[in-house]
């Protein structure tokens, strides 16, 4: 099955446990061995097998990578915008939950930030239509969590709603784009 991998951590000596969001299983844990996770990082496009391990945590079998994604760490708005997508998922979305729309969608975004002009905007993106999926998209500007001018919420509207990269690029609202960014990073550590 694809991966993507969101977060990787230290476990005790022996290895380390890595987050992976994926195309069937949806968030999984994962138990990799030290000499395995040392060719590993964040923000990998991998194909990879796994077996069930103890409790809630799989151990990584096979794996291959498709794609390092390597142009979002030439760009520190790139990386900072793939880290902001990479903790909405993991704060917002339930382990073990299979997503593979949410899957797709997440790896569409991660793929055209690689050549992407205004990364932040991609973020903002994917974070209305990640809190779209799960059903906390407002339907009114009332009920929106920013004050926005009408003008505002109709591009917010585009951000949620649009279905192509090139009628996204076209939007230009820096100061919006910025407070939905620091907005609903803040709003998600409280989950």
């Amino acid at each position: 099955m694809q991966a993507v991998i969101l977060k990787i951590m230290q476990f005790y000596n022996q290895g380390r446990t890595a987050t992976f969001f994926t195309e069937t299983k949806g968030l999984v844990r994962v138990n990799i061995r030290k000499s395995t996770a040392n060719n590993l990082s964040p923000l990998t496009l991998m194909e990879i097998h796994l077996q069930k391990g103890q409790g809630e945590y799989y151990t990584l079998g096979d794996f291959s990578l498709l794609d390092p994604i390597l142009e979002i760490r030439e760009s520190l708005e790139r990386l900072n915008a793939g880290a902001h997508m990479a903790k909405l998922l993991l704060n917002l979305h339930f382990p073990e939950k299979p997503s593979p729309q949410l899957f797709l969608l997440f790896k569409a975004y991660l793929l055209r930030l690689k050549e992407s002009s205004n990364p932040s905007l991609l973020a903002a993106s994917f974070s209305l239509k990640l809190l779209k999926h799960e059903g906390v998209f407002p339907l009114e500007r009332e009920d929106f969590f920013l004050p926005v001018s009408e003008e505002e919420w109709l591009i917010s509207q585009l951000l949620a709603h649009s279905r192509s990269f090139s009628a996204l690029e076209e939007l230009s609202a820096p100061s919006l784009i910025e407070r939905l960014n620091a907005h609903v990073g803040e709003s998600v550590k409280s989950f």
